[in-house]
């Protein structure tokens, strides 16, 4: 949950940074997720990873919904009591 200071500087800015939401371990874990999904070739079929022409990853589609742990973020208290209080209602990803 944001306080109201937070809430005003998002709505005034348009943003807030909020350091060390996540810990050191929990963005190695992130980041390990990420890498293996855009390695494999055997993602589930709803996983959808675009590529660069030259190779690079450009976009990876419906990550948050099969890779632990991307779906534990998504659904943590840290990250979906801020977005209700900005939009008043629960929301939903449609795209990560």
């Amino acid at each position: 949950m944001w306080t109201d200071e937070q809430l005003a500087t998002y709505h005034e800015q348009g943003f807030l940074i909020q350091r060390g939401l996540l810990s050191g371990k929990q963005l190695d874990e992130l980041r390990a997720g990420a890498v293996d999904l855009m390695r494999s070739d055997n993602n589930p079929p709803e996983v959808e990873v675009v590529r660069e022409k030259s190779g690079p990853v450009r976009s990876v589609f419906c990550m948050h919904r099969n890779i632990e742990p991307w779906r534990g973020l998504c659904r943590s208290e840290s990250i979906g009591a801020p977005i209700k209080q900005i939009f008043g209602t629960d929301a939903y990803i449609f795209h990560s």
